[in-house]
């Protein structure tokens, strides 16, 4: 269980210390403007308290990785929130897959994120609406995102509040997964 995430505005001495914090612990993984990296989230821009779950979730083990849990298992709350605030005043990077001229994004993707087979993508994580501490997917590398989904499907990733992703993953196919996965990775 998260404590709630603090709603305040994030001062310039918080992205400060959250910067410093990502230059010597974030940036072989997530580049050091948190730019797309092939296996590694995006994080330039995302949502605050996205980044904050994710990293309370490391640190408490509900999501597993041999590199992460050990960078945030001693860092303190204030230091999360440090880090969430520095992502987040970053500005999104460029779509790291692009679409050749004159092409048109795949119908079915399209009809996934934006109508859903149980509930459309676009819905929590944003085009349509935002729900919780989904996280705004444009941008993110195709392999991540379809690996994420994977793990979602398969349930070895968990820790979606009250199952949403894995309930939606779950009904996915292998093909409509990667669709999935480069529409999203050729947005902004």
């Amino acid at each position: 269980m998260l404590p709630p995430l603090r709603r305040v505005r994030a001062d310039a001495n918080s992205i400060g210390r959250g910067a410093t914090i990502a230059t010597q612990n974030c940036s072989m993984c997530h580049g050091v403007l948190g730019t797309v990296q092939i296996t590694a989230p995006a994080l330039a821009g995302q949502y605050a308290d996205v980044v904050y779950k994710e990293l309370r979730d490391f640190q408490q083990g509900v999501m597993q990785n041999s590199i992460m849990q050990p960078i945030v298992a001693a860092r303190s709350d204030q230091d999360l929130h440090d880090l969430a605030a520095y992502y987040a005043s970053l500005p999104r990077g460029p779509a790291p897959e692009v679409a050749p001229t004159g092409s048109t994004p795949d119908a079915n993707a399209v009809r996934l994120a934006m109508q859903g087979n149980i509930a459309p993508c676009a819905a929590c994580h944003g085009q349509l609406d935002r729900k919780g501490s989904a996280p705004w997917l444009g941008g993110q590398s195709s392999v991540y995102l379809a690996a994420q989904m994977r793990a979602f499907a398969s349930g070895t990733r968990h820790n979606d509040i009250n199952e949403q992703m894995r309930n939606v993953a779950r009904h996915m196919t292998s093909a409509e997964i990667d669709s999935l996965a480069k529409y999203y990775a050729a947005q902004q």
